[in-house]
């Protein structure tokens, strides 16, 4: 296993790509690499001989059709066909749909084409909203460290606490 930033991904990209098979290849922040072709990283990773390929954001994809292309290309290279037949298949009739001077005709085909994609890409994309993880994560924590000279305090408290909102440290901490 080998955990690298992306910055060093680059830097060291010729040589971890000549290893040879990669099982398993985990990026976080995947939404960093919504550029398909122009990014340095993305192209350093396109690299990587891995068999596997997940991507991990907590940014949803915004209305981009052409981030969402770079992403799900990444994890599946082709299953989205090339740029210029997804562009003209998928993005431009669902761009042209959601516009307010769309016809009747254009707003069915881009619905239709949205409904297509949607199926394709549910076989590779398992999307997660707050409300879901909310659900099955405990109860969110933080751990602050006071250090005055020799002495350490150590105080556990809710982000959500009336001490946390007004910026005062609780009574119980070292002053």
């Amino acid at each position: 296993m080998l955990v690298i930033s992306y910055d060093s991904y680059r830097k060291y990209a010729a040589k971890i790509n000549a290893v040879g098979s990669i099982g398993l290849l985990v990026c976080d922040e995947g939404h960093r690499l919504k550029n398909d072709k122009g990014s340095k990283t993305m192209q350093a990773l396109q690299g990587c001989p891995a068999r596997r390929r997940i991507l991990l954001t907590g940014t949803p994809v915004q209305n981009d059709l052409g981030e969402l292309y770079a992403m799900a290309n990444f994890v599946r290279p082709g299953a989205l066909g090339e740029v210029s037949a997804f562009k003209r298949i998928y993005s431009n009739p669902i761009k042209i749909s959601r516009d307010r001077s769309a016809t009747v005709d254009e707003r069915t085909l881009g619905q239709n084409r949205n409904a297509h994609l949607s199926k394709i890409l549910a076989k590779f994309i398992l999307r997660r909203d707050r409300g879901v993880m909310a659900k099955n994560l405990p109860p969110l924590h933080e751990q602050v460290r006071v250090q005055r000279g020799w002495g350490a305090g150590v105080a556990w408290r809710s982000p959500r606490s009336p001490s946390w909102l007004a910026g005062r440290a609780p009574a119980h901490w070292p002053q």
